[in-house]
């Protein structure tokens, strides 16, 4: 396996999923510290995000194109004619990186780093992320999920803007086509990457997923491998029932594996807070312990008291939406 970092990320999102863009942009922060990341987003978004993620370590760049999005809720977007025209967007978010960085790497705002990714291979054109899914689902939504693309190559987003036009669904059946043009340029990130809820409700046959997750200390792992990240929507609202089993599979995994960082990232995702309550009274202060990266200096108790609490608020959460 390479073992190459990305030069940059890059994201797109507006209001409707800044809370999944908190998510993502503090998960980020944690496994890659002062890297840069470019959104494409709506100012709405930015004044919150700049103002929520003061002092978080990550170099924040934006461009506020979706400003007529700002007030469209989730779900009408995924519905709506101009589906295309907005997820088209990744390809604005991955030419502003490239304009500046060397390479680039493109991750939903619905998804949280849980390790630091190290499998680029710089010696490829364009990297991606395979659904892992029954051969039957995958004729209909695409072999790759486009939530994690990596690319060094700057007419990638010409190829990809032409072919979303005339994509069976939306940005992602059309990745088939685009990775048989690129030929030997390629390389395909394993299956310990880009995790989906989408996978483990569309399994190939005979595949447990559920019992190939198994929690190790400060890691999770699936088939041995470490998970580099999960893509879910944690706080949506919307066919919540959809995500709902997998969150709650992910959070009892983090609990089990004392990852106490990650657990903060869906608090205050979920919550848009960096408050818990600890005790009758008392908030805690997260954002430092995040800053500071102090955990385990903290007395031991608290630790275990702590890491509790925030488990049994997410899973509270989590089951209290529709």
């Amino acid at each position: 396996m390479y073992n190459n970092e990305p030069s940059s990320f890059c994201t797109l999102g507006s209001y409707p999923v800044h809370k999944e863009m908190i998510g993502l942009l503090i998960s980020i922060s944690i496994h890659h510290p002062g890297v840069k990341i470019y959104c494409i987003s709506d100012l709405k978004t930015k004044k919150f995000i700049e103002n929520f993620l003061y002092k978080v370590d990550i170099k924040i760049y934006w461009k506020t194109l979706l400003d007529k999005y700002s007030h469209q809720k989730y779900i009408r977007v995924k519905k709506s004619n101009f589906q295309k025209e907005f997820l088209s967007y990744k390809t604005n978010a991955i030419n502003f990186a490239l304009a500046n960085e060397k390479d680039t790497m493109f991750l939903d705002t619905d998804i949280v780093v849980l390790n630091k990714i190290k499998g680029v291979n710089f010696k490829k054109k364009l990297g991606l992320s395979p659904h892992f899914i029954n051969a039957v689902t995958a004729k209909t939504y695409g072999f790759f999920n486009t939530g994690c693309v990596w690319t060094k190559d700057k007419n990638f987003t010409k190829i990809w803007k032409k072919e979303i036009k005339n994509s069976n669904y939306v940005d992602q059946e059309c990745m088939d086509k685009i990775s048989k043009m690129y030929k030997s340029n390629i390389f395909y990130f394993p299956d310990n990457y880009n995790f989906t809820w989408f996978r483990s409700l569309h399994a190939k046959k005979n595949i447990n997923i559920k019992n190939k997750i198994i929690s190790k200390k400060n890691n999770i792992l699936f088939d041995g491998n470490d998970i580099k990240f999960v893509h879910s929507h944690f706080p949506q609202t919307s066919n919540m029932h959809w995500y709902k089993k997998f969150n709650q599979l992910i959070i009892k995994k983090l609990y089990a594996s004392s990852m106490i960082y990650e657990l903060i990232c869906i608090y205050v995702m979920m919550s848009k807070s960096w408050f818990i309550t600890i005790g009758k009274s008392n908030n805690l202060n997260l954002k430092n312990i995040l800053l500071k990266k102090n955990f385990l200096t903290l007395n031991f108790f608290f630790r275990k008291y702590l890491i509790f609490i925030l488990f049994r608020s997410l899973i509270t959460l989590t089951r209290k939406l529709n």
